[in-house]
């Protein structure tokens, strides 16, 4: 009885062995020992390749789209603050010029044909 129930039991073996090496051939988990995350991602990898370049690709694609905005909004904001500092300079130029405002700080009236 007792050669019996080993040979069921190495049969039962053999053939969750069989199955492991079926599954690891066709790029699934193994079950043999608990899959960790990476194990787990490698696999589903290697199944999944076409799709997973697509989805990186296009995450790449999102990613640096992202940044050319970035940048380009951060240049657009750079001009139009430079357009308004400019802006202000010349109505200060203009307002000094007609006032008469020297840079010593000294009122003057305008002077002759101005």
């Amino acid at each position: 009885m007792a050669c019996g129930e080993q040979a069921r039991g190495d049969d039962k073996d053999a053939t969750l062995l069989a199955e492991d090496l079926r599954r690891h051939l066709s790029d699934e988990p193994v079950l043999a020992g608990p899959p960790s995350r990476m194990y787990r991602f490698r696999k589903f990898a290697r199944r999944n390749r076409a799709g997973l370049a697509v989805g990186v690709a296009i995450a790449a694609s999102v990613v640096a789209g992202l940044v050319i905005a970035v940048l380009a909004l951060g240049r657009e904001r750079e001009a139009r603050a430079e357009a308004d500092r400019s802006r202000r300079g010349e109505a200060k130029r203009r307002l000094r010029r007609h006032i008469g405002w020297r840079p010593m700080g000294f009122w003057m009236e305008r002077p002759p044909g101005r």
